[in-house]
């Protein structure tokens, strides 16, 4: 969790109220704050608005316009509760707000609200075989989060007979550090890294097999499998079923 506030006392209590619950890392202004962002990748950021350097509807909007962050969900913190603040700070992709002074079990709310919705959203992209599901989940996520699930989809798609492919590999490809794309794929599916590669390796496995052109050997080869047992054993580990019974039943 990431506090960004010029004022030393409110930046306490929001740190000390939620240590037992996060490692909250603090920031005492958007400047500092924007640099903490896109080196830690938090969970969730929360900022007040007013502050000197750099204030949080500009931090707001760098985060969301950056496709290593605009998954992080924000919170911008208002002294005033007026309508010309908050227009600003949803057109620059705020997802919540607060309004001084506030009590931390309020903000604690919020927060786990927004984080439920990720969770939600994660669980419906994860669905094996759901895809008006995984659809309307997608269409809830912003324009950076869907392109990047569309790239990195991509990339596992076009080099899917690669047996040995890992976050190494796909980091390069997308021009991001390991850590910052481990944490972007954690924070949009819940996955990690090589769960996501599995995911999107299964799907189409499961599409080549209801081709009907394909046994289930030169399948396993064709999405980077090695051994047919393995693959066997994975496909049921995400479908429930073995391949030729998957295909049984969808027939």
């Amino acid at each position: 969790m990431l506090v960004v506030e010029d004022n030393t006392d409110i930046r306490e209590y929001i740190r000390s109220s939620f240590t037992e619950f996060y490692e909250v890392i603090t920031a005492k202004d958007g400047k500092e704050g924007w640099e903490l962002a896109q080196g830690r990748i938090p969970n969730i950021i929360v900022s007040d608005i007013m502050m000197p350097v750099m204030d949080g509807i500009e931090l707001c909007k760098r985060v969301k316009e950056d496709m290593r962050t605009s998954h992080i969900p924000v919170i911008l913190l208002t002294a005033k509760d007026s309508l010309q603040d908050k227009e600003e700070g949803y057109a620059s992709g705020a997802d919540s707000y607060l309004t001084k002074p506030f009590s931390a079990k309020l903000l604690h709310s919020r927060i786990n609200n927004l984080l439920e919705n990720r969770k939600k959203i994660a669980s419906l992209l994860a669905l094996a075989d759901t895809q008006p599901k995984q659809e309307s989940a997608v269409s809830s996520l912003n324009k950076l989060d869907n392109e990047f699930l569309q790239k990195i989809t991509q990339i596992i798609e076009e080099n899917l007979e690669m047996e040995k492919m890992d976050i190494a590999f796909i980091a390069d490809k997308m021009c991001m550090s390991h850590s910052t794309l481990y944490r972007k794929i954690k924070g949009l599916t819940d996955m990690s890294a090589n769960e996501f590669i599995r995911k999107v390796k299964m799907r189409k496995g499961a599409e080549l097999l209801m081709y009907g052109q394909y046994t289930i050997s030169e399948i396993a080869y064709m999405i980077g499998f090695s051994s047919v047992a393995y693959f066997r054993q994975c496909f049921k580990d995400e479908y429930g079923m073995s391949p030729s019974d998957y295909v049984k039943q969808k027939q």
